[in-house]
Formats: structure tokens, C-alpha cells, sequence
């Protein structure tokens, strides 16, 4: 495991064998317009006179088109390490999304409305209404139970 300065005193990490041809440019932490304080590792580039993004987890796993996703598994944009990274869909990469940064409950897929919690999970723009609980905490074991059921590996759950 190597490292790559990036702009705002921030780092990325990359395998060894990928340090090479990654350190060769020259990276910036881009934090998102959305999320929890989330951040991407790019650099700019001009390719046939146009202004590209490019992106290092997607330069490192170089998927062969362009809608094809690479994910995160662990949620953290600066880990580009191979073991951290997986091809995708869409979906999937949705599936694996961290909880709202506008959540009130504490966990992914509840909220509170009129004294009670619902768990809510969807998938493929399919919501799932998985009922009302007492405490939020039985809205997330509902929750990641129906999470690990509809998105297997890309189940983002939450830490109970």
C-alpha cells in the first residue's frame, strides 16, 4: 500500500503496483457537492481539445465503457486500493450509497414520523415499506435484514 498527495492536505491509497502509473500525475480532493463530508481523488485532463475529469478509482480499475461504475465497498473515496474497488452497475452502486447526510434516526432507511420509526429500503426504484417499530433501532435490524436480502454484497448496513 502506497500513498498519493493529494491538494488539501489530504491523501489517497493505492496498491503498490498501481503506484507507479497513479503517481505520475498529478491528483486533487474534490469534495462533493453532496453527502457526508465525502471527497473524490481526480485530475484534470484535455483530450481531443476538451476538458475531461478523470477519476482515479475508475483510471485505476479502467472499466471498458462507460457505464460500467466502480465502487467504493467501504464507502471512503480516498481507500483506491484493488481490494476496495468493484466493478458495478448503477444499482449497485446505489445499493452500497451511506446513509442521508440529512438523516435524523442514526440509521439508514428510518424515520420517525407522528412517535413512530419506519424502515423503508428500495431497489430499483421499487420501494419496500418494511413497517413502524417502537425504537429506531428495531427500524435498522428490519432494515439490514431486508438490505442483505435484496442487495447481497452491495448491502450498505447500518452499525448496529
Amino acid at each position: 500500500m502506497k500513498e498519493i498527495k493529494l491538494t488539501k492536505g489530504k491523501y489517497a491509497l493505492v496498491d503498490g503496483d498501481d503506484f507507479g502509473k497513479v503517481n505520475q500525475y498529478e491528483w486533487k480532493a474534490l469534495k462533493r457537492s453532496h453527502g457526508n463530508n465525502k471527497f473524490d481523488v481526480i485530475r484534470n485532463e484535455t483530450i481531443d481539445g476538451k476538458k475531461k475529469i478523470i477519476y482515479m478509482h475508475r483510471f485505476i480499475m479502467n472499466p471498458e465503457n462507460s457505464k460500467i461504475q466502480v465502487d467504493h465497498i467501504n464507502g471512503n473515496g480516498f481507500d483506491n486500493r484493488k481490494c476496495n474497488l468493484r466493478l458495478c452497475s448503477n444499482s449497485q452502486n446505489n445499493m452500497n450509497k451511506q446513509k442521508r447526510s440529512d438523516n435524523t434516526s442514526g440509521y439508514k432507511g428510518v424515520s420517525f414520523y407522528k412517535g413512530k420509526f419506519y424502515a423503508e429500503i428500495m431497489k430499483e426504484q421499487t420501494p419496500y415499506k418494511l413497517g413502524t417499530f417502537k425504537t429506531a433501532l428495531e427500524a435498522a435490524k428490519a432494515y439490514n435484514a431486508k438490505a442483505l436480502e435484496l442487495h447481497g454484497e452491495f448491502a450498505r448496513l447500518n452499525e448496529i
